[in-house]
């Protein structure tokens, strides 16, 4: 798509229909708009590339309350000085859906939230795939991140720490497949603000660079697991501020994992059971790396005094050749 103009208003419209693009889909200088008189799907079978300044708006009216999903099964690339953005009129209780099957780099500017209209980023496929981009963090805003990759092994790696989202909402929804925060080692990354984080078993949080911040707003927010935690390198902090109860706590059913070569974890509550059961295994590795609880603010909560601050038991295992706990 190549549009002369310099606004919503003069731009190209997508078609009033579900389309397929079977190579590559540009948009080149000006603005374009997505449909928005119904449900409608874009299948993009190679790449979206968004350059030479130009502009592409995933339109909501509020009005119409229509779903505009986009499915890419290759790479998105948002050039220095383009823009990818949701956008509309009035709020809209739709949210829409940008589905990536490759990479996604930004180097200009991606908004999934724009005058309360909004859109779902989601990760799909079968093959590893990488966040990255020079674009800051108020440049590289999400609404939800999803990780639901085709299976446990298969990566979502994060390599730039520059991204956020929305102010209601936090980062990271897992669902499926490894998340990986691969991010320098000096920076970080918030990956819940006021919500829990829930690793289910079909799922794992792998840390291997820098530090990635889990209910860091909330003291009554967890991080709930079902599935794994591997750390190799860098930092997963459990709560940012030291007097709030942030916790790790593990399921009832299954069997979650954590998993420690190296780096550090920092936990300001407790590991330990769901309050309202007793049962509930963790298998613990550790070969390496630094674990520190700290048990802040049992006292306050019963509930959570009635548990132990570091607990492995039922069927759980623990094993330890190498690093340190401090409780």
């Amino acid at each position: 798509i190549n549009s002369s103009g310099d606004n919503a208003t003069s731009a190209i419209h997508m078609p009033e229909a579900n389309v397929t693009v079977f190579n590559d889909f540009t948009v080149k200088g000006g603005y374009a708009l997505s449909a928005n008189d119904a449900n409608r799907t874009v299948t993009v079978n190679k790449n979206w590339n968004i350059t030479d300044g130009g502009t592409f708006l995933m339109y909501s009216s509020g009005n119409k309350k229509f779903l505009q999903t986009y499915n890419v099964k290759g790479d998105v690339t948002v050039d220095a000085g383009a823009t990818l953005s949701a956008n509309g009129s009035t709020a809209n209780d739709k949210i829409n859906k940008l589905l990536i099957e490759g990479d996604m780099t930004v180097d200009g500017s991606f908004s999934a939230v724009s005058n309360n209209n909004k859109f779902d980023t989601e990760f799909v496929g079968s093959n590893d795939a990488y966040i990255s981009g020079t674009a800051s963090g108020s440049d590289f805003k999400f609404f939800t991140l999803t990780c639901n990759k085709s299976a446990l092994d298969k990566k979502l790696i994060l390599l730039t720490h520059n991204i956020s989202s929305s102010d209601e909402n936090s980062l990271l929804t897992m669902t499926r497949g490894t998340f990986e925060v691969a991010i320098s080692d000096v920076k970080s990354v918030d990956l819940t603000k006021n919500v829990d984080l829930t690793i289910p078993g079909s799922a794992c949080l792998s840390i291997v660079s820098g530090t990635a911040n889990v209910s860091n707003f909330d003291r009554e927010k967890q991080l709930k697991l079902s599935g794994h935690i591997s750390i190799s390198g860098g930092t997963l902090k459990v709560g940012r501020n030291e007097s709030n109860h942030n916790s790790i706590l593990y399921a009832a059913d299954g069997l979650p994992s954590i998993t420690i070569t190296g780096g550090r974890l920092v936990v300001n509550g407790q590991i330990s059971r769901e309050t309202n059961q007793t049962t509930g295994s963790l298998v613990w590795n550790q070969t390496g790396g630094d674990v520190e609880v700290r048990g802040k603010d049992r006292n306050n909560s019963p509930e959570f005094a009635a548990r132990g601050a570091f607990e492995i038991l039922n069927e759980g295992e623990f094993h330890m050749s190498g690093g340190t706990i401090t409780v």
